[in-house]
This record gives C-alpha cells, sequence and structure tokens, in this order.
C-alpha cells in the first residue's frame, strides 16, 4: 500500500483508504469511494497529482494526495 505522492504517471491503483474528513468529502462531492479505481495522469516533483477517477478528472495538491491511500495495480 502507498500514497498517490509515490505514484508515477500512467500508474494505477486501487483506493484503500483516505485519511479523515477527505474521505467524506471525497465521497460527497465527488463520488470516490474506496475500491475505486484511479490512474495518475500527471504527478507533479512537489506531490501533487491529476488522476483520472470514474471517468473524471481531478487535480489534487500534494496534501490530498498523501492522505489517499493504494495499491498499485500496473508499473
Amino acid at each position: 500500500m502507498t500514497d498517490l505522492t509515490q505514484m508515477k504517471n500512467g500508474q494505477r491503483g486501487r483506493i484503500v483508504w483516505m485519511i479523515g474528513k477527505l474521505g467524506e468529502q471525497l465521497r460527497k462531492f465527488c463520488g470516490i469511494q474506496e475500491d475505486d479505481i484511479l490512474m495518475v495522469l500527471r504527478h507533479m516533483p512537489d506531490g501533487s497529482a491529476i488522476v483520472r477517477c470514474n471517468g473524471k478528472r481531478y487535480a489534487m495538491d500534494a496534501d490530498t494526495a498523501f492522505k489517499i491511500k493504494v495499491n498499485r495495480l500496473s508499473a
């Protein structure tokens, strides 16, 4: 298990859990949940990322990306 800040461009992962209130907010406002599969479209050097999940794109700062824990599905 790792967090999104450690994922590279093109890697896919299954969301295992989301820390704190972030999980509630992502479920409520974005429809992102545990067990969803996401793909890192662009990983920035500062840890922020652009990801695709459930057919939508999301930009996340490094703090948010760190709070999303995933199991990698591809290298």
